[in-house]
C-alpha cells in the first residue's frame, strides 16, 4: 500500500503525468489512463493522441452564469412528475411516506417558464437532466413537446445537453426512438445481477425487474444511445464482483457509477457499512482493471483525476453542489434530487424569481457545505473527496450538510469509505507504471 503522505506517491504522481503528457486532455480524458496503464502496444497510445487531438483544440465553453452574481449553474435536474414512481426499491433515498413530494406532472405552461429563465443569459452551455422519482411517467408525448419547445426557446444558441435518469422498466419503442432521434444521454439503475438486483429493485406488487431493464439496456445500446449504469452497492455483492464486471462488459455501455446504499435517513433509513462499502470496491476496482473492461466507472475516473493532478469532475466530489439545481413539477428548486429537509433549504420557486434569486437563497446550504468540506483540509485525500456528498454526512444520526460523512474516516472515526480504496489504487497503479513497458 502506498501511504499518500509519503514520497513514493509524488513520484507515481510524475510517472503518470510524464506518461500521458502530449497526448491526453487531462480534464476531459482521464479514462485512457487505465488504457494507458494496462496497453502494453505503444501503437495504441499513437492511436489515443490522435483521437484526442481534435478534444484538446476544441474551446471549453462555459456553464450558464446569471448576470451580476459570481456563480454558474451548469446542470438542472428537472422532475417532470416530481417524486412519483412506480417501482418499490427497498434502499430509495427519498422513502415512501409523507416526505415524498407529490406534485403531479409539470404543466408545460410551467416548463415554458423554466426555459425562459433559463435561456435568458444567452451564453455558455446547461445540462437538462430529466430525473424523478422516475421521469419516463410523464409519457413520450409530454417529453417530444417538451423538446420542441426547448429548441425553440433556445433563441441565443446556448450549447444544451439532454440526459434522463430511469429505473428503465417502463421504455417501450416509442421511448427509446425519441431518446435516440434527440440525442439523450440515458441512466439506467442496475443492480449487478438478476438475484441481487431484484433482491431490491422491485414492482409496486413485489415482482422482480432486472429482466426487462437488462433487456432494456440492451435496446437502447443497439439504437446508438448513450447508456450508463448507477449500482447500488449491497452487502450480498461480496465475492460476485468480477460476475457484475463481466455481465457488464457485455452490456455496451459507457460507464458506471457505483454508490453505497444510502436510504432515507431521515426516516429510519440504514446505509452500508464503511468497511463492506471499501471491501466492495477495492474487489470491484481489481476486477474492472484485470477484466480490461470496456467501460469507465466513475469513483475511479475520479481517483485517475486526482492522481494526475486534474479537476474533480463528478458533483459529490467537487464540492460545489450549488453548481447544480433540481427543479420540481411545480417550479420549486432544491439543490439535487436527494432529500434534504425541505423546512430548512428552501430556495424558492422559478414561478416568481429567476435563476439568481435561486442561487442567492442557497448560500445558507453552500456555507453549511463550506463547513463540513474545510473540516477534512488535513487529510491527505482532501483534494480527491473533500467530505464527500452531504447527502452522506450526519449529526448525531440525523442527515446535516455540515455534518461527517459516514464514508469518510478521517472526520467520523470510522474505519473503511473511500480512503481504503484511494490507497488501493494509487498501490495496484503504482505498480503497473513501475513495470517496463513491452514494445511490439
Amino acid at each position: 500500500m502506498i501511504d499518500v503522505n509519503t514520497p513514493a506517491l509524488g513520484d507515481m504522481r510524475k510517472r503518470l503525468r510524464r506518461e500521458v503528457t502530449g497526448w491526453m486532455e487531462l480534464g476531459e480524458s482521464v479514462g485512457g489512463v487505465r488504457a494507458n496503464l494496462v496497453a502494453v502496444n505503444r501503437e495504441k497510445i499513437e492511436a489515443m493522441k490522435r483521437a484526442v487531438q481534435s478534444e484538446m483544440e476544441r474551446p471549453e465553453q462555459s456553464a450558464i452564469a446569471p448576470a451580476a452574481f459570481g456563480r454558474a449553474i451548469s446542470s438542472i435536474l428537472i422532475k417532470p412528475v416530481g417524486d412519483h414512481c412506480d417501482l418499490r426499491c427497498t434502499y430509495c433515498y427519498e422513502g415512501f411516506g409523507a416526505q415524498r413530494k407529490r406534485t403531479g406532472r409539470m404543466a408545460m405552461s410551467d416548463l415554458e417558464v423554466l426555459y425562459e429563465k433559463v435561456f435568458a443569459h444567452g451564453q455558455g452551455s446547461v445540462s437538462f437532466m430529466w430525473h424523478g422519482g422516475e421521469p419516463s411517467l410523464v409519457g413520450v408525448a409530454w417529453m417530444e413537446q417538451a423538446i420542441e419547445m426547448q429548441a425553440a426557446k433556445n433563441v441565443h444558441g446556448v450549447a444544451v445537453r439532454n440526459s434522463l435518469q430511469t429505473h428503465g422498466y417502463r421504455l417501450d419503442d416509442q421511448w427509446i426512438d425519441f431518446l435516440s432521434r434527440n440525442g439523450f444521454s440515458v441512466g439506467v439503475s442496475l443492480d449487478g445481477l438478476a438475484d441481487l438486483h431484484d433482491l431490491c429493485r422491485v414492482d409496486s406488487k413485489g415482482a422482480p425487474t432486472f429482466d426487462r431493464v437488462l433487456h432494456t439496456i440492451g435496446q437502447l445500446s443497439s439504437s446508438g444511445v448513450n447508456v450508463g449504469l448507477i449500482t447500488v452497492l449491497n452487502e450480498a455483492m461480496r465475492g460476485r464482483e468480477r460476475e457484475i464486471v463481466d455481465v457488464y462488459a457485455n452490456l455496451g455501455i459507457a460507464g458506471v457509477d457505483f454508490h453505497p446504499r444510502v436510504g432515507d435517513l431521515a426516516n429510519g433509513g440504514d446505509f452500508l457499512h464503511p468497511v463492506c462499502f471499501a471491501d466492495l470496491m477495492c474487489a470491484l476496482f481489481d476486477a474492472w482493471l484485470d477484466a480490461d473492461a470496456p467501460f469507465r466507472v466513475v469513483t475511479f475516473d475520479e481517483a485517475f483525476r486526482f492522481l494526475l493532478g486534474a479537476d474533480r469532475k463528478v458533483c459529490y466530489f467537487t464540492g460545489r453542489c450549488t453548481d447544480i439545481i433540481a427543479v420540481d413539477a411545480d417550479l420549486g428548486v432544491s439543490s439535487c434530487t436527494r432529500p434534504f429537509d425541505a423546512a430548512r433549504y428552501n430556495f424558492g420557486s422559478l414561478s416568481n424569481g429567476g435563476l439568481g434569486d435561486v442561487m442567492g437563497a442557497m448560500t445558507p446550504f453552500e456555507r453549511e457545505d463550506r463547513a463540513a468540506i474545510a473540516r477534512t483540509r488535513d487529510c491527505a485525500w482532501h483534494e480527491l473527496c473533500g467530505n464527500g456528498c452531504p447527502q452522506h454526512r450526519t449529526t448525531a444520526g440525523r442527515p446535516a450538510v455540515d455534518g461527517n460523512n459516514l464514508y469518510c474516516q478521517c472526520n467520523n472515526g470510522n474505519s473503511g469509505g473511500y480512503a481504503p480504496l484511494w490507497n488501493h489504487i494509487s498501490s495496484r497503479l503504482g505498480a503497473l507504471i513501475a513495470a517496463p513497458m513491452e514494445v511490439q
